[in-house]
């Protein structure tokens, strides 16, 4: 028990360093809960939990995507200048000078131009680079879940922790009674003189001795509960923790509920769309494009004046070379994407059959263990009430009645780590399945 309490402790500190939202106990704007199941502390913790704000950084980055596809199928419309010297222009020969009077070409030349292109048909490249950006925030939205899922375990120990030490301060409270029972037992046989004030002591320094052990687990519950504090927003004080329902632990491992299989499945719809990528390189765009410009000299090249000019038309493009690589490309893409999903997949199913079955092999365990407990509480509790009696007679030492009073208390406080722990086993097994 110690050692779980130790356990408990560190953990309760190791929480109070973590970048969760800081809280007021102030702030009158925080809908405190009466009481706190396990349930609602793992959706506070989930609403409160920095990592949160990556949904709206995740769809704002989602919209971006969107918008950049769209803008394939929207018109360009650029505005371009040129200015430009050149050391030679088109020189006309003598001959042809007799018979027509030409000016030269000035070797200043200079251009403004405005161009306008509007896509056709692109191939299917927006329609793809949407279903990749969807696809993207998917994956994206998916890491996020499983990340979140992740701070499930965190709580439950936390969670269990305090229940496990208030259930131990009870049953250390309901000790220091019996303890005084049997102190005013004593005291008037005292009175008597058929006992020594020593054995007075005795009790007095149990009981005290015990005091202190309340105070100890007080102390650790305190840590445990400002743990619990940083993760649902807002300083919990002396709320009450409802211990939750025992249940039957599900026998069967079905992992379909779990974030990370929604994962898997979201990484695959990105490799394929990544894929047909790759195919759409491979097929010819077609735009309608005009320009309109100003300058000199126009397309009339024996006209060496300023004078507007302009061109329309429409334009394909026809990637060939795409034609000899995206086969080799498909292959190494594909190969990747399935063998890192697989493993991935592979090392995951294997994490949770192993944290399944220990899960439940510790079940079995405890259960066994807890039908002891029982039996041995009750023989505890009969030695102990044989020796009140026989210590009222004087017949034991108070030093005997102690020691059985002492394993009576710890055979008790055995049976509640016990079945706390049995409970937080069930839990654990309910995590690994998300149910």
């Amino acid at each position: 028990m110690v050692r779980t309490m130790i356990r408990i402790s560190v953990l309760a500190c190791c929480m109070a360093v973590f970048p969760l939202k800081v809280f007021s106990q102030t702030d009158t704007a925080i809908v405190r809960d009466p009481f706190l199941t396990l349930d609602r502390v793992h959706e506070l913790a989930r609403e409160n939990y920095p990592m949160i704000a990556r949904y709206d950084i995740i769809g704002k980055n989602k919209e971006m995507e969107l918008l950049k596809a769209d803008w394939g199928y929207l018109p360009s419309i650029v505005l371009s200048g040129k200015a430009s010297y050149q050391t030679e222009v088109v020189t006309f020969p003598d001959v042809a000078m007799q018979f027509m009077e030409i000016d030269p070409l000035s070797r200043d030349q200079y251009q403004v131009a405005l161009d306008f292109n509007q896509m056709i048909w692109d191939g299917g490249d927006a329609r793809l680079k949407r279903k990749v950006a969807e696809a993207d925030a998917e994956v994206k939205v998916g890491e996020l879940e499983r990340d979140l899922y992740s701070i499930r375990d965190k709580i439950n120990d936390l969670y269990f922790g305090d229940i496990l030490l208030e259930a131990s301060v009870r049953q250390l409270e309901l000790n220091r009674e019996r303890l005084q029972i049997n102190f005013d037992m004593l005291d008037s046989c005292y009175s008597r003189g058929t006992v020594a004030k020593t054995d007075l002591d005795l009790i007095r320094i149990s009981m005290i001795e015990l005091e202190q052990k309340m105070d100890e687990l007080q102390a650790a519950r305190v840590r445990i509960r400002k743990g619990i504090s940083l993760f649902v927003g807002y300083d919990i004080g002396n709320v009450e923790l409802k211990v939750p329902r025992k249940v039957q632990a599900p026998s069967i491992l079905d992992l379909e509920d779990r974030p990370e299989m929604r994962l898997f499945e979201s990484r695959q719809r990105l490799a394929d769309f990544q894929l047909q990528q790759v195919d759409v390189r491979k097929i010819p765009s077609f735009s309608f494009f005009m320009q309109g410009a100003y300058g000199r000299p126009g397309y009339d090249m024996l006209n060496n004046g300023f004078r507007p000019y302009g061109v329309l038309g429409f334009r394909m493009q026809w990637t060939i070379s795409n034609f000899f690589y995206s086969k080799r490309v498909k292959g190494i893409m594909n190969h990747n994407a399935v063998r890192s999903i697989a493993m991935e997949k592979d090392l995951f199913e294997f994490d949770a059959r192993t944290r399944f079955d220990t899960h439940n092999a510790e079940i079995d365990r405890l259960e066994k263990v807890i039908l002891k407990d029982v039996e041995l509480i009750d023989l505890r509790r009969s030695v102990r009430e044989s020796s009140e009696k026989k210590a009222e007679r004087g017949i034991i030492s108070v030093s005997d009645l102690l020691q059985d009073i002492n394993l009576e208390n710890q055979a008790e406080l055995n049976r509640i780590v016990h079945e706390m722990e049995l409970l937080k086993e069930i839990y654990s097994v309910k995590n690994v399945l998300n149910k």
